[in-house]
């Protein structure tokens, strides 16, 4: 994957890499919005199940965004970039 670190992504600044895994990469964000840092997740581009990926993310954001507990992370937002 291309290196992000450096640049925005809507209000978000790309920190540092935190983690990558098989479908995305986590990074450390500073959000200018809100004054603080998050984690934002982001898949991988060109991968050969893009769409049915898309949608198995945004069932896992919607999901995640439903939940609050210490232990699971917040969904504060969500959104496409250049598709």
């Amino acid at each position: 994957m291309v290196d992000i670190v450096g640049t925005y992504f809507g209000r978000y600044e790309i920190i540092e890499q935190l983690g990558e895994g098989g479908m995305a990469s986590v990074y450390k964000a500073y959000d200018d919005h809100l004054d603080r840092h998050v984690a934002v997740k982001m898949i991988f581009p060109n991968f050969q199940q893009a769409e049915l990926l898309a949608e198995r993310f945004k069932r896992e954001v919607q999901t995640l965004a439903g939940l609050m507990h210490p232990n699971i992370a917040q969904v504060l937002d969500y959104g496409e970039h250049e598709n």
